[in-house]
């Protein structure tokens, strides 16, 4: 049975199982990278690493972050209607797209930064003495940190070819290889070369392209297989931007936005140092919950499910249920083991702990988010993602100001999960508003029948089944 004729379950269970397995040895190797790099440079310095590339995410959005999901929903729809000439036309329309784009943004963001250079190299702003004493500026951090803009793209468009197909696996091999580079490059310029921060930035430039060389062939026998042979239709690429990716792009920026101006007010208000402890937070965070990686498959499985209503909805409430389940499983085992962890290994980070027991109390957040978030892209209604964002753009300002001085990070904390509400509950209330056969009763997402036991039983089944592949490989 080819995989687009399977059903939910058997995607959702072989997808995650894929990718879980592969995403246990992404964070082992993210680990190991990061107790070399955050033992070699300060923890200001860390603080000035995070907010440079927040400030280079916020150009990079633009037209970029929020396409990626629009097209692959958009593809998976016509593939489920059997458009493959409208897929092609798709696929290839986003390629141009995304590299004229990261052209633009590259050339506008570097113009900027010649206009500003002189504050950026000699006011106190911009400046920082590292551990060995030399003195650098944020001005060249930038500088070298912009090429990044060109990696993301490229990484995508191999991703999100990979996922519409359902090549889980592949998807992580991209990941894994950029992984890889980045642990090696880190080592080198770490222990051979006495480089610490600019160094890290230049291995955020190398690394992705490195790991795209070594994924390029796979890409291409995929693209032969599947699309080579197919005569390209008609897709309205821009007319599918106009309709909804307007929003999605928009709904990203915003996003972006925020998330750089949360370190910004950091700084301010709390102290550069205070940047690091919650960026460190954050990632270890954001590594917990991709060890279940339910939101990937989503991503590409609901919209591809999606013309049926009773069946998309089905979906989107076992979307929750089993994404509050993986997360609440494995914030249980973090929150008692990750005081020793942080102590064992990240001794001048241990002030993150506290804050990352608070990021736990969005585990009911990302669970609902992960399952609703495609439906939306899949029934052209991104403008909720929008409004949401820039309702929570504005809450995450306000409180800043009132939280943040007064009460430190927990203020960042309360003020996170706060928004974070806010911004699920917009998007939940304005779709069943237009929806309402996809409102759902609490006592559906906590029920548990018959089927949810069969999936377990396949999940089960299928985490034997890849341990047993992966003993007979070390045999």
């Amino acid at each position: 049975m080819s995989p687009h004729n399977q059903s939910f379950k058997v995607l959702a269970v072989k997808g995650v199982a894929a990718i879980s397995f592969q995403n246990v040895l992404l964070q082992g190797i993210w680990f190991f990278t990061s107790i070399v790099l955050l033992n070699a440079i300060s923890v200001t310095e860390f603080s000035i690493l995070k907010i440079v590339f927040a400030t280079i995410a916020v150009p990079s959005a633009l037209f970029i972050a929020g396409l990626d999901p629009i097209i692959l929903a958009d593809m998976g729809v016509e593939r489920e209607r059997g458009n493959m000439g409208v897929v092609k036309s798709l696929f290839r329309a986003y390629i141009i797209f995304e590299l004229v784009a990261a052209c633009c943004i590259w050339i506008g963001f570097v113009f900027f930064l010649s206009l500003f250079k002189q504050y950026f190299e000699y006011s106190s702003v911009g400046t920082l003495v590292s551990q060995s004493g030399s003195l650098h500026n944020t001005y060249q951090y930038l500088f070298a940190a912009s090429f990044t803009i060109f990696s993301k793209p490229l990484q995508n468009i191999y991703i999100q070819f990979f996922s519409l197909y359902f090549q889980f696996t592949r998807v992580t091999y991209v990941k894994l290889f950029d992984e890889l580079v980045t642990l090696g490059a880190t080592v080198y310029f770490v222990f051979f070369l006495h480089q610490g921060i600019y160094a890290a930035i230049l291995i955020q430039i190398v690394s992705p392209f490195v790991a795209l060389a070594l994924t390029t062939p796979a890409v291409i026998a995929l693209y032969k297989k599947q699309l080579h042979e197919v005569k390209s239709e008609s897709a309205d690429f821009f007319a599918r931007i106009k309709a909804h990716g307007k929003w999605s792009i928009g709904s990203a920026y915003v996003m972006k936005v925020t998330d750089a101006l949360h370190l910004y007010f950091i700084d301010q208000f709390i102290g550069r140092p205070a940047v690091a402890i919650f960026s460190l937070a954050d990632a270890l965070w954001g590594h917990l919950i991709s060890l279940f990686p339910i939101k990937s498959i989503l991503d590409t499985v609901v919209p591809q499910r999606s013309l049926d209503e009773t069946v998309a909805r089905n979906n989107l409430i076992r979307g929750i249920k089993y994404s509050f389940l993986g997360f609440m499983i494995l914030g249980s085992g973090a929150a008692i083991g990750g005081y020793p962890f942080l102590y064992m290994f990240f001794p001048k980070y241990i002030q993150s702990f506290p804050v990352f027991l608070g990021l736990l109390l969005l585990i009911p957040r990302i669970a609902f988010s992960s399952a609703l978030a495609p439906l939306l892209r899949a029934y052209k209604y991104q403008f909720v993602g929008f409004t949401a964002a820039c309702i929570s753009l504005f809450f995450t300002t306000v409180f800043a100001y009132i939280l943040y001085p007064v009460f430190g990070m927990k203020g960042v904390v309360c003020e996170v999960v706060l928004t974070s509400s806010v911004y699920v509950y917009i998007n939940y209330v304005l779709f069943i508003k237009k929806y309402p056969a996809f409102r759902i009763q609490c006592r559906e997402i906590f029920s548990w029948d018959a089927y949810d036991s069969e999936l377990i039983g396949i999940a089960i089944k299928g985490f034997w089944i890849g341990l047993n592949k992966i003993r007979r490989k070390n045999v």
